[in-house]
């Protein structure tokens, strides 16, 4: 195995990981970026989300983010461990090593046990953006704002019948709005059941041409020294003082939902923290 070593080592390039990147870069800090996927994390290969009224691809916002020759290592990281006062992050190829592990992972959407196929779609993911809707009837599972934006989306772009499927409604209330102002139809109901037959979807005995799963986010997990790390959502920042931990747990992955403006402030407030303690 190849092995290097940094002052701060940044797992995950979602917003918070290249924002953090992007102020350790810019004073100065030996830093290295990892990632499974290029710059921009899962959101530059899958997600087209919405910003303010406006949908944008995540190519385009990466793009924004990545404005900055960022020094990257694209691969998968398999575990995170202690290094005497050091911490290694390993990949199935390397080890690096950084004395400061900043850790970003992000968020992966929640399936509900269902998988993609022709008429399913499971994720708000690009395949859900460029979908051909026009024409067809919609079931949308879940009740946050993915759901709503995508219900809203298929009627603007043809859907003769949209149904919202929810056990509890987390939306926001303007997208509630939208969705119900284009039609979109809200079915609360305490069980869901989604069945993919042969030529169409059943969703609570009701057949429709395709349905869409949008059941929201949770953190990605890594094998990190879990007897000292917190779970997620427990604790933002974890700082390590003199020889002790200098870990930092970041952005989505603490929240388990998917928030862009939370991710960049998270990756500012924790590179601009590394900088003063680094400089």
């Amino acid at each position: 195995m190849d092995k290097d070593s940094y002052q701060v080592i940044v797992v995950g390039a979602g917003p918070a990981g290249l924002v953090c990147a992007k102020i350790l870069h810019q004073a100065g800090i030996d830093y290295l970026l990892m990632d499974k996927q290029p710059p921009g994390g899962a959101l530059l290969c899958d997600y087209e989300f919405k910003v303010g009224s406006t949908w944008l691809s995540s190519l385009e916002y990466s793009k924004k983010l990545c404005s900055f020759p960022v020094r990257y290592c694209m691969g998968e990281v398999v575990r995170i461990e202690r290094q005497g006062l050091r911490w290694a992050v390993v990949t199935k190829d390397a080890v690096h090593v950084g004395d400061v592990v900043v850790i970003a992972t992000g968020v992966t959407h929640r399936t509900g046990g269902n998988v993609d196929s022709e008429r399913v779609i499971v994720g708000p993911f690009k395949r859900a953006y460029q979908y051909h809707y026009a024409g067809k009837s919609v079931a949308v599972l879940g009740g946050g704002d993915n759901a709503f934006e995508y219900a809203a989306l298929a009627r603007n772009r043809g859907a003769t019948k949209v149904d919202i499927y929810s056990r509890t409604v987390r939306a926001r209330p303007e997208l509630i709005e939208e969705a119900s102002r284009l039609g979109a139809m809200l079915r609360s109901e305490n069980e869901i059941s989604l069945i993919d037959v042969s030529d169409d979807v059943i969703v609570n005995d009701t057949h429709y041409d395709a349905a869409l799963v949008m059941y929201g986010f949770e953190g990605v997990e890594l094998s990190i020294a879990s007897d000292i790390l917190p779970r997620n959502g427990q604790k933002r920042f974890l700082v390590g003082k003199g020889g002790e931990l200098n870990v930092y747990v970041i952005g989505d992955c603490c929240e388990g939902e998917l928030s862009i403006e939370k991710a960049e402030n998270d990756g500012k407030v924790c590179g601009e923290t590394i900088v003063r303690r680094l400089g």
